[in-house]
């Protein structure tokens, strides 16, 4: 059950994860068709941007160095002094880099709106569209921060103190003493100590990492 959970958590992040790329995709779309060139492709910068950062920040798998720098470098997503800023914002550290970004495309979609290259609704259009991208990218942080349940966690901590050293033992006896030990009898018991072992461990490291 555990693992069922964990699972579908990871399915869940799938999700959203994919939410956030068809958000930029839409976004991108409505752009090219009622913006500027120019605007059009700041918007997207600044989201393509905003995707990459919010991986920085959500675990340690991928940080400024092995992600953003590259991406930077193949892509230019972001101008210098926009690059800047947004190192200052620490985004190893945490969130805040994709939310600054996505207020940055706020920004250009109010001005476009005073500008009037946009209509009202339009605008609200655009708005809506990057409120769900950064609450698909806020729901990833969300499962980040929520903790493996209290239960799950110790009651296969309590397996693998209790069950598997009186299992180890209790095969151990099984496989026989004196005359009655058969070489391969202590083989196929310790193999099946030994996979039983992965099997329950590997439940609680499977369950940590999803």
């Amino acid at each position: 059950f555990f693992v069922n959970n964990s699972n579908k958590r990871f399915d869940d992040q799938y999700n959203l994860s994919m939410a956030a790329k068809g958000r930029i995709l839409d976004i991108a779309s409505i752009a090219r068709g009622t913006l500027p060139k120019e605007r059009a492709l700041r918007i997207v910068r600044y989201l393509n941007a905003s995707h990459v950062t919010a991986y920085c920040g959500l675990s340690d798998a991928y940080s400024k160095a092995n992600l953003f720098d590259e991406m930077l470098s193949q892509t230019k997503f972001l101008t210098p002094a926009e690059e800047a800023r947004i190192k200052a914002c620490n985004m190893d550290a945490g969130g805040s880099c994709y939310r600054e970004l996505v207020c940055w495309a706020q920004l250009e979609v109010t001005d476009a709106a005073k500008a009037g290259l946009i209509d009202a609704r339009t605008a609200v259009m655009y708005r809506d569209k990057l409120l769900d991208f950064q609450a698909a990218l806020s729901g990833l942080y969300n499962f980040a921060d929520q903790p493996i349940s209290f239960f799950y966690v110790h009651f296969i901590s309590l397996l693998s103190a209790i069950y598997l050293p009186l299992f180890s033992v209790s095969t151990a006896f099984e496989a026989g003493t004196g005359a009655t030990v058969y070489w391969t009898a202590d083989l196929e018991n310790g193999l099946i100590v030994f996979l039983q072992s992965i099997f329950v461990i590997g439940l609680r490291v499977l369950g940590q990492k999803l």
